[in-house]
């Protein structure tokens, strides 16, 4: 069985690249930045440039980081092209493919790891709802001892309350009784 090989990229062709890319961006640039100084210059005078004026600067301007771009471009793609018939600028697809194992055991060592800590979160929060289900427990304990008290104190109160209603009542009964009895006395005396 034969193993599938792959070119591997020159790090000067992938200099080419991005050497040429941003040749290219410098020519973006300065094809505005000229639009801009005609501009200016022609405003001062209070004139404005004809289009024949702008494509002539700008392409005066332009045209040599964009030909730059275009041959540094073209040395990568050569390198790369001329590379690509030499056999021993390919590797083997198993040398670049060990890198993926390597990838999948960290990524199993990671999913390990957050099953672990999906475990020890899950302990803290039953942790967490028993100590709250405590705290509650003693909560209520405490509010329904507070209201038993409370309920004592309203029945002692209720029972000193009765007591001194019947007390009053002893009382109002005694005088309504001597009232009566000095009544009486004060009839029988008129009556004589």
């Amino acid at each position: 069985m034969e193993k599938e090989k792959v070119y591997k990229q020159s790090p000067i062709a992938v200099a080419c690249y991005v050497i040429a890319a941003a040749l290219l961006i410098y020519a973006f640039y300065t094809g505005g930045n000229t639009v801009s100084q005609i501009k200016e210059y022609y405003g001062g005078y209070g004139i404005s440039a004809t289009p024949k004026e702008y494509v002539t600067y700008v392409l005066q301007a332009v045209i040599d980081p964009l030909i730059r771009a275009i041959m540094v471009f073209m040395g990568g793609y050569i390198l790369t092209a001329v590379r690509k018939l030499d056999p021993k600028n390919y590797v083997e697809k198993k040398d670049n493919m060990s890198n993926a194992s390597v990838i999948e055991a960290k990524v199993e060592d990671v999913k390990e790891d957050l099953a672990e800590v999906k475990e020890k979160v899950a302990d803290k929060i039953d942790d967490a709802k028993e100590e709250i289900q405590e705290e509650a427990q003693e909560v209520k304990e405490k509010v329904a001892a507070k209201k038993s008290a409370a309920k004592t104190k309203a029945k002692n109160t209720g029972k000193k309350a009765k007591a001194k209603a019947e007390e009053v009542k002893e009382e109002v009964a005694d005088k309504v009784e001597e009232v009566k009895t000095e009544v009486e006395e004060e009839v029988e005396k008129a009556s004589e």
